[in-house]
């Protein structure tokens, strides 16, 4: 349906939110705290519609702390490692902790945990629902388990520890990753990029299909390099509002479909920031089909629809309502009507006729 604006119409209402003064909040944390993300808010006075009127919505305003993390709990924090060796080979997990990590920071933890002691692996970094998280895992009989001791190390019956290395080419913004002690490569690891658990693809900068051996070198010359420039953002350069007033406005290009998205937000400032968004230039507005506007459904997610966790900060947007005429559409005729109206085109048609054989018998 169209609408045309008019000055005649009621003003606009703008409605001012805050996360903090939200009713209902949907989900929690892994620590048990509420997200701050996904709310519904009761409004004491709720906005009418007139019957001859539409109501549209816009995004007047939006304030978000930038405080999500771009690595946490099951999104780009596990790593699956192929180890090859007589007695401690298998299947392992590099688990990073949850946190805001850069590049340099993000591929010296990596480097801690794969050179890490037997105490640092063993001593749990945080736990989730009464289970102990870990930074290294073997997997046996079918589930992921804690590591007791770094195998990578282990130097016992005369093996050879396997120490990893690995630097950032500033030049390319990509990782050059190597080993640095075992030179026969008889025992080696293959990071397997293609494993469903391995969600860490993106920050390292491979591809699914990317070489997996970690060669040795000594001088930095022969590595295993990333095959794509490396993105610490996880290709995530926006987020989505997406609210209850609002179903089909938007189209979603990883669904293909038109979905609940009032508005995409741009990140434009660095971790630790605040993202202040004031749309002066949009002019997309949306249709609200509801008559009557008494609660309000706010969710924040990234570009893969995933919730965004502030980490227990709130934030606060504006939503714009405004009131247009609503146009008149044309009803379909019914069938009978149809009949009725091919009657009458029939017998104009034959009255015609009868006409044109009046004016030839005359000549």
């Amino acid at each position: 349906m169209s609408y045309i604006t008019d000055t005649s119409t009621p003003a606009s209402k703008v409605i001012h939110l805050d996360s903090a003064h939200a009713h209902v909040k949907y989900q929690k944390d892994d620590d048990g705290n509420l997200i701050t993300t996904n709310f519904l808010y009761h409004m004491n006075e709720a906005i009418v519609c007139p019957d001859h009127l539409s109501m549209i919505c816009s995004l007047h305003t939006a304030t978000i702390p930038y405080s999500f993390y771009n690595v946490r709990n099951n999104v780009n924090n596990s790593l699956v490692i192929a180890y090859t060796e007589t007695t401690r080979g298998g299947m392992y997990k590099v688990v990073f902790p949850s946190g805001s990590y850069n590049a340099q920071s993000f591929i010296r933890t990596f480097i801690e945990i794969m050179n890490g002691s037997t105490n640092f692996l063993t001593n749990p970094w945080e736990s989730i629902d009464g289970v102990d998280q870990y930074r290294m895992y073997y997997y046996t009989e079918g589930e992921w388990v804690g590591v007791t001791s770094n195998p990578f190390l282990d130097t016992s019956d005369g093996k050879q520890a396997l120490i990893i290395d690995a630097v950032l080419d500033r030049v390319r913004n990509r990782f050059n990753i190597f080993e640095t002690n075992i030179s026969n490569q008889a025992t080696f690891i293959d990071l397997m990029w293609s494993e469903s658990e391995t969600t860490v693809g993106d920050l390292f900068g491979f591809r699914f299909d990317a070489p997996t051996r970690v060669p040795y070198s000594s001088d930095e010359t022969t590595y295993l390099g990333s095959d794509k420039v490396i993105d610490m953002n996880d290709e995530i350069h926006g987020l989505y509002l997406r609210t209850s007033l609002t179903t089909d406005g938007t189209l979603n290009s990883e669904t293909g479909t038109f979905s609940n998205i009032l508005a995409r937000i741009p990140i434009d400032v660095n971790f630790g920031s605040v993202i202040f968004h004031t749309p002066n230039n949009s002019t997309h507005k949306l249709q609200i089909t509801l008559p009557t506007i008494k609660m309000i459904g706010v969710k924040l997610t990234d570009d893969k629809n995933r919730l965004i966790d502030l980490n227990g900060l709130n934030w606060q947007l504006s939503f714009q309502i405004d009131f247009v005429p609503r146009l008149q559409t044309l009803m379909g005729m019914t069938q009978s009507q149809r009949r009725d109206g091919v009657k009458l085109l029939q017998e104009s048609q034959q009255r015609l006729k009868n006409k044109i054989k009046k004016k030839d018998k005359k000549k």
